[in-house]
């Protein structure tokens, strides 16, 4: 348990799909990186951890080994502890998590491991915003930002519920997809009784539909005809017809 809530804290693991995916050949200690899968992309992202997790990982190793749990290089790196000895999954991960919140006392949650890695990222001096947000898998570049030169802003980079962001036509595949995931995400906050995240998520997941409906009120607007004001040869035509028959 120790180990996986350090692992989990210090990547900013989030969902079913991501810290769980890891096999022991994508566990770094030397490098102090973790291998896992992205939810929404599929794509694989190695992420910084924390000595400490490298450390409880490696006591939770040897525990799991002695019990029989299968060793290898393709190997999953979690287990359950407990018989049957099979594949840690999140549901699993969760009862784990909620038995210790019990014996705690305390209120936590899983998502608050979430919340745990940014935090610490953002405190660290050498710790830029856009190395945290890759480290999350945050993509901001959508399109372009119509705010005033060297103003902030005021939506602290949160550019998808920005009404000033200019989504590049490119980026609509891109866009439909992010609020595809938000919708998967508004689902699992929902089984998980996160009412926080499910307000938060449905903000962004509203404003994602309206910038994706903006790019194709644009697209058509582009591709409408355009009156110029010069008049077209049957407007010409029926003017000349009416002033010979008026001779």
């Amino acid at each position: 348990m120790t180990a996986w809530s350090w692992s989990a804290s210090s990547t900013g693991w989030k969902g079913r799909s991501r810290l769980l995916t890891a096999t022991e050949r994508d566990a770094l200690p030397g490098q102090q990186l973790i291998g896992v899968i992205r939810k929404g992309t599929r794509d694989y992202q190695q992420l910084p951890a924390s000595p400490d997790a490298f450390v409880w990982l490696r006591l939770y190793q040897e525990e799991a080994w002695g019990k029989g749990v299968p060793r290898g290089r393709n190997q999953p790196l979690w287990w359950t502890l407990r018989r049957p000895r099979r594949p840690l999954t999140y549901d699993a991960a969760r009862a784990m998590f909620n038995r210790a919140v019990e014996l705690l006392v305390a209120n936590w949650t899983l998502h608050d491991l979430r919340h745990t890695a940014p935090y610490l990222m953002t405190e660290d001096p050498e710790m830029s915003l856009a190395h945290v947000q890759h480290i999350l898998g945050h993509k901001l570049a959508l399109g372009s930002c119509g705010r005033a030169y060297g103003t902030d802003c005021i939506h602290e980079h949160a550019c998808v519920r920005c009404p000033v962001l200019i989504v590049d036509p490119n980026e609509r595949r891109r866009l439909v997809k992010i609020h595809e995931n938000w919708n998967d995400w508004i689902v699992e906050a929902e089984c998980e009784g996160w009412l926080g995240d499910v307000e938060r998520l449905s903000v962004s997941r509203d404003a994602a539909k309206e910038k994706v409906d903006q790019l194709v009120a644009r697209q058509k607007k582009k591709e409408s005809p355009v009156f110029t004001g010069i008049p077209s040869f049957s407007q010409v035509a029926v003017r000349t017809s009416f002033a010979t028959n008026e001779d």
